[in-house]
């Protein structure tokens, strides 16, 4: 594992409405570290004010999944350095 982040971006956020409520445009700071978990048996536990529909999922299929395109090359960034580790 390593100590340093692996990515740190700042991301700008159009208003939009999440759960019902506005939510002004924001920055948004994207702090990333990479860690390792074993293949199986690894629960994954969601905090519902943040998150949902948390899951493992293929590398892959990262695109297929993806709801926020902004993200992807963020996301393929961290794929990219995880596989050189």
């Amino acid at each position: 594992m390593q100590q340093a982040p692996a990515s740190l971006e700042v991301l700008t956020v159009c208003q939009h409405q999440k759960r019902g409520r506005e939510v002004s445009a924001h920055l948004h700071l994207n702090l990333a570290f990479l860690l390792t978990a074993p293949r199986q048996g690894q629960r994954l536990e969601a905090k519902p004010d943040e998150n949902s529909g948390v899951a493992w999922l293929p590398a892959g299929e990262l695109d297929r999944w993806c709801t926020e395109a902004e993200m992807l090359p963020v996301y393929h960034r961290l794929l990219e350095r995880a596989s050189a580790l």
